[in-house]
């Protein structure tokens, strides 16, 4: 049970990581915004899972997003 238990959670973070990398990318949306659009109340508690997750902060990602490849 617990070992479902977890792989459910990481299932679960990383579709809300998917979910986060995805709306990055509409600048029209506030990263305030989108942490509450996936599921985080407390935009520090965002930031810090981002940062943990994706290696940069979530406005270094959507800089990162933006630029010409």
């Amino acid at each position: 049970h617990t070992a479902y238990r977890r792989q459910r959670q990481m299932c679960i973070r990383d579709s809300r990581m998917d979910k986060a990398k995805n709306l990055l990318t509409n600048e029209a949306l506030t990263v305030q915004q989108i942490a509450q659009m996936c599921g985080f109340s407390d935009f520090s508690h965002f930031s810090r899972y981002f940062r943990k997750q994706a290696g940069c902060s979530p406005l270094q990602w959507r800089r990162k997003m933006g630029e010409p490849h």
